[in-house]
């Protein structure tokens, strides 16, 4: 199953020198996601996550989990680190990894976040009598048995308000210009970031902060 959580105030790409991107996000626990149609009740439902099950299933099944385009299984992105945080109150966590072609041809395009996983345990809350709500239940996921992937979602709406692209290491913003600038620049030399020639590419990224 997958989830499309709504709203974050930290959803960040960093595209660093060496040609690898970071991607970091903070997902809040407790936070109502989007009105969706949950088809085994047939019917619409909000959702949100309780604190500590994106932590607890990754140290319980010690995966690491696949970092995907709109859940598409032969999109998987070469993921070179994985590093996560679980507190009561947020689930942070970072990927390294080498960004594909089509990613690099759709980051003006990126937006919502979205999680592939088998539920293990929910609570639910009956509002089918409350006409104020356009959804007729509301779920609380208690825990996961599996958490499978993690998606950046192509053309959605942005769950992420604030989501931002950088260069470099030290994650100085561009303007729009310079953005597409550099991703096409990317795109061409991509072949040769992957046999270790970076100084290119690090020259440049200096240009580009003048």
């Amino acid at each position: 199953m997958n989830i499309y959580i709504q709203k974050s105030n930290n959803f960040e790409i960093r595209i660093k020198e060496n040609g690898e991107m970071l991607l970091k996000v903070s997902i809040p626990y407790l936070y109502d996601s989007e009105v969706i149609y949950f088809n085994a009740k047939g019917t619409y439902i909000k959702e949100r996550i309780a604190p500590k099950a994106f932590g607890n299933v990754l140290k319980r099944n010690n995966n690491v989990p696949k970092l995907l385009l709109d859940h598409k299984y032969n999109t998987e992105q070469k993921v070179k680190k994985f590093k996560w945080t679980d507190t009561d109150k947020s689930f942070n966590f970072e990927f390294t990894f080498e960004p594909s072609q089509e990613l690099l041809r759709n980051i003006n395009n990126l937006g919502a976040m979205s999680f592939g996983f088998v539920e293990n345990g929910s609570r639910w809350l009956d509002l089918r009598t409350d006409f104020s709500k356009v959804h007729n239940w509301e779920r609380t996921i208690l825990s996961f048995k599996e958490f499978r992937e993690i998606s950046i979602l192509i053309n959605e709406k942005p769950a992420y308000p604030s989501a931002r692209i950088y260069v470099g290491d030290r994650a100085l913003p561009l303007n729009t210009q310079e953005k597409e600038e550099f991703i096409s620049y990317m795109q061409k030399v991509i072949e040769e970031l992957k046999r270790g020639e970076l100084e290119t590419i690090k020259r440049e990224v200096n240009r580009l902060r003048g």
